[in-house]
């Protein structure tokens, strides 16, 4: 994926910190679905192909949204299971914490997409994922 002098994180690294905060907050601490993550290697990796970061999405796509979907008003109201940013949330709080997360790399993306591709920031042209 190209990269703009500047821009400390490039499409390819913000794809992969989504997919480590997810499946770290949602998919192994709500889920119970094994994951070590590795937050620093994130955003230095390089040279992972497009096919990669989209398997990875994908499959994101069915996991995520399948555990949200299970969890019931009681585990939505418990405490989530780890304090993460510096005080205690239930989990609805929390994974809303995780939506702003997730819409303000969504966003870089989008206008990291639209420099690429020349078609600046006033172009509205929409992402699926």
């Amino acid at each position: 994926m190209a990269e703009l002098p500047g821009i400390p994180n490039p499409a390819g690294n913000l794809l992969l910190h989504l997919e480590g905060n997810l499946r770290e907050y949602i998919g192994r601490q709500l889920g119970h679905v094994s994951y070590g993550r590795n937050r620093p290697q994130e955003f230095k990796a390089n040279n992972i192909s497009i096919q990669e970061l989209l398997r990875g999405v994908t499959e994101l796509k069915a996991l995520i949204p399948s555990i949200i979907e299970s969890l019931s008003q009681e585990a939505m109201e418990s405490e989530y299971p780890e304090i993460v940013l510096g005080k205690a949330l239930s989990t609805h709080a929390f994974l809303i914490s995780r939506y702003g997360h997730l819409n303000w790399h969504l966003g870089q993306l989008d206008y990291l997409r639209r420099i690429l591709a020349g078609e600046g920031a006033g172009a509205i042209v929409p992402v699926q994922l």
